[in-house]
């Protein structure tokens, strides 16, 4: 007979923590890496930073000017970019946030270092990887963006509601409105698969 394995996918059930954003509606909650900070976006227009396992306010990036409805940060913590219903995408640099200004109460409002202005309808998702910025807007377009120059490389036409880089950063996947899952080859801008 078969071996007995222990249940290893229960989920947490006690409450660890709570975090008073005061952000209003708070529309997305996303960890960087290695699970030591988060980031929260509500309907405030504000992206908070977080120490997630003492609940200390870093920083607060407002700059939107309607709500935010998601935000990420880069693999090495270096850029945080937000995007929401004023049809931007924002790109904050990290290192200067870590150049004293967050620490200052007084001082917790910082400009984005780009602004990423293409979206003819409210941006719903962000996501980054290398030098890549993806976000999908309801105006039926997946965009790739070069971080380096704020250049945009790709444009892939669909519903994005969701998106995201597969595994390997070559090519994207985007959630739309009409049920499916749209695979985009980066290189190409083509539908690889539906």
């Amino acid at each position: 007979m078969g071996e007995s394995h222990p249940d290893t996918t229960t989920l947490p059930s006690k409450l660890e923590r709570v975090l008073e954003c005061k952000q209003g509606a708070v529309r997305a909650v996303r960890f960087n890496v290695d699970g030591g900070y988060c980031l929260t976006c509500g309907s405030d227009k504000s992206v908070k930073l977080w120490n997630p396992h003492t609940g200390a306010l870093l920083c607060t990036f407002a700059g939107h000017g309607y709500e935010v409805l998601d935000a990420r940060g880069s693999a090495d913590n270096s850029l945080v970019v937000s995007g929401g219903l004023d049809k931007s995408v924002m790109v904050w640099d990290m290192r200067l946030t870590w150049a004293g200004w967050c620490w200052d109460l007084r001082a917790r409002r910082r400009d984005p270092i780009q602004v990423l202005d293409e979206a003819k309808d409210s941006v719903m998702s962000v996501s980054v990887a290398g030098h890549e910025l993806l976000s999908a807007s309801l105006d039926c377009n997946t965009r790739v963006y070069d971080l380096r120059n704020g250049r945009l490389t790709a444009n892939c036409l669909g519903q994005g509601i969701e998106c995201c880089f597969n595994d390997r950063d070559t090519h994207v996947f985007s959630g739309s409105e009409d049920g499916h899952v749209y695979c985009w080859d980066l290189i190409t801008s083509n539908i690889s698969y539906k």
